[in-house]
């Protein structure tokens, strides 16, 4: 895990301050393994509700407008490897 996305996930420093002001939820896109995870606030810290992978529909609990695929997200991804 790299330190930015040490930061992202519970514990790190980002999540203290969303809990703070009631952020409902988060998500990290992970482009190497072609996944989203959703976090919800439960009380004062986050947890993983659901990883999204390939063509699941990925949907807010808590903004119904939105509505994507990760196949979706994944296509807009730029090839970083070179």
């Amino acid at each position: 895990m790299s330190a930015i996305r040490a930061h992202d996930t519970i514990g790190g420093e980002y999540t203290f301050v969303f809990a703070q002001y009631g952020i409902p939820e988060y998500w990290i896109v992970d482009p190497a393994l072609g996944a989203l995870e959703r976090y919800e606030l439960n009380g004062e810290a986050y947890l993983l509700s659901e990883i999204f992978t390939a063509e699941m529909t990925v949907q807010s609990n808590h903004i119904s407008c939105v509505s994507f695929t990760m196949g979706d997200i994944l296509s807009r991804v730029p090839d970083l490897s070179n």
